[in-house]
């Protein structure tokens, strides 16, 4: 027996260490409800954990960021709803204005409300802010130029959401005809009854293409290809005569031409020998306005002969109609890529085409600025963005900052321009609908992340406490049990002295 090593007593105080230290464990996991408490419990679990906790807090705040900007779109969308209202009272004054019911001094009034009407349009455009930040009066506007392609200009549409880059473009161009503003005058006397049509010359007979239709008596101002006449020729009137008198003899029916001026009847003319001139009713008168040529008459005059002339004028009637020709649209097949080749929504682009600009393909490059969109932060990780981008909204970008009713001719031209800036408007607040519902979208897929995310971190970094508590109370069991044996072991050199006596 050996008493200056008890290798008992060690062996029990060191199990004895153990369970302290793995009771101790357990109860700073049972008190934080976490199984790491530090790096020593699990480090890999930490660092997993930790990055798991930095996304989590990122689709949190992501989710955040996705609700200011709904709340940015519907402040310009709600100034864009008053824009709106506005255009539809100028849209109404315009037709208003339209109507000739109206005199140069209500023309004077109804323009009065339409430049106060303008200015706010700007007011709203300058005004409208969320948090300090204007949003209609174009500094959120991406912009576009096009080069290579003379004739053509490009222009972001609303809602764009490109970036800044340069952008290969090919458009397959066809130019529309433009409608008709010709119009008829005169009266048509013509011998051509059918329709015909302008071929950019010359009226064509319609029934075969190529005959060239006279058309006497009428004006066409402003004739354009394909505008079409309806025509009817007048017909001379037919008359015949019987001698009632004298020893004349007439030819019935008569083979002259009725005057358009004598209306049908029948009427009595009368020979005066010695103004060697036909009367009716005492007035001298032109016998071949009646129809009568002078073949028709045989035999001899004699002072007081009689004809007695009847006027059929049953004919048709001269008419003539003009039919516009109707515009066609131009139409363009747009097909945009990348510098690297990906292809891109030509939706993004806005294309006009001056009139010189002749059908057939062309090609460029299309320059996009997008700096002065604003951005979105709306995931967790760098360049995890959308962009918005609002146009300019102003009187003047909308081309309703000059409208004149002063004329029937400017109101009715005002209505075009007015259709045109709802038509924009309507566009921008469309673009901002739709970035408002893909942030609502946004925020349900960024909360179902984070709680998946949440879900998987809680089962690296919280402690099973059912489990743990079992894992404790075994501890704390043998810990008791190895004090108890390390009070038996301290016991044990004693028993020496029962040697020594």
């Amino acid at each position: 027996m050996r008493i200056n090593h008890n290798i008992s007593a060690l062996n029990t105080n060191n199990q004895l260490q153990k369970n302290n230290t793995a009771t101790s464990s357990s109860l700073a996991k049972l008190s934080s409800g976490l199984r790491i408490n530090s790096a020593a419990d699990d480090a890999a679990g930490l660092a997993i954990s930790e990055k798991m906790r930095g996304q989590i807090s990122g689709l949190d705040q992501a989710s955040s960021n996705a609700n200011d900007g709904i709340s940015m779109i519907q402040t310009a969308e709600g100034a864009l709803s008053e824009t709106h209202s506005i255009l539809q009272r100028m849209r109404e004054l315009a037709v208003q204005g339209s109507n000739d019911t109206n005199t140069d001094d209500d023309r004077s009034e109804m323009q009065k409300e339409i430049d106060q009407l303008s200015e706010e349009i700007t007011r709203i455009s300058t005004d409208t802010e969320f948090n300090t930040k204007k949003l209609l009066d174009g500094s959120m506007a991406s912009s576009a130029n096009a080069s290579g392609m003379t004739g053509v200009t490009a222009s972001m549409a609303p809602g764009s959401n490109l970036e800044t880059g340069t952008y290969n473009v090919s458009i397959a161009y066809t130019a529309g005809t433009a409608a008709s503003a010709s119009t008829l005058s005169g009266t048509y006397s013509g011998t051509f009854t059918g329709s015909a049509t302008y071929d950019g010359a010359n009226w064509k007979d319609d029934a075969d293409g190529t005959t060239t239709v006279t058309i006497t008596g009428l004006t066409v101002t402003g004739a354009t290809v394909g505008d079409k006449l309806n025509l009817t020729a007048p017909q001379a009137a037919t008359a015949s005569a019987t001698v009632t008198s004298g020893t004349t003899t007439v030819t019935d029916p008569l083979t002259g031409t009725v005057d358009s001026s004598v209306a049908a009847g029948t009427y009595t003319l009368t020979y005066v020998a010695a103004g060697t001139s036909w009367q009716v009713g005492g007035s001298n008168v032109d016998y071949t306005d009646y129809g009568i040529a002078g073949a028709d008459l045989g035999g001899t005059l004699a002072d007081g002969d009689t004809l007695s002339v009847t006027v059929n004028n049953d004919a048709a009637t001269a008419a003539a109609s003009l039919t516009r020709a109707t515009a066609t649209d131009s139409t363009a097949v747009v097909t945009a890529t990348d510098t690297v080749g990906n292809t891109v929504s030509a939706s993004n682009f806005e294309f006009t085409y001056a009139p010189s600009v002749v059908t057939g393909t062309l090609t460029g490059t299309v320059a996009v600025d997008a700096s002065k969109s604003s951005k979105f932060q709306i995931g967790a990780n760098s360049g995890q963005n959308t962009s918005l981008s609002i146009n300019n909204m102003s009187a003047t970008a909308l081309k309703v900052n000059a409208i004149n009713l002063n004329t029937q001719t400017s109101a009715d031209s005002a209505i075009t321009t007015i259709d045109d800036a709802i038509t924009k408007v309507s566009s921008q607040r469309a673009a901002l609908g739709a970035s408002q519902n893909r942030l609502e979208h946004t925020i349900n897929n960024l909360s179902t992340s984070s709680e998946n995310l949440t879900a998987a971190e809680s089962q690296i970094r919280d402690v099973d406490m059912a489990e743990e508590m079992t894992e404790y109370t075994k501890n704390n069991i043998l810990s008791q049990a190895a004090q108890a044996m390390l009070a038996q072991a301290n016991q044990q050199p004693q028993n020496v002295l029962q040697l020594l006596q």
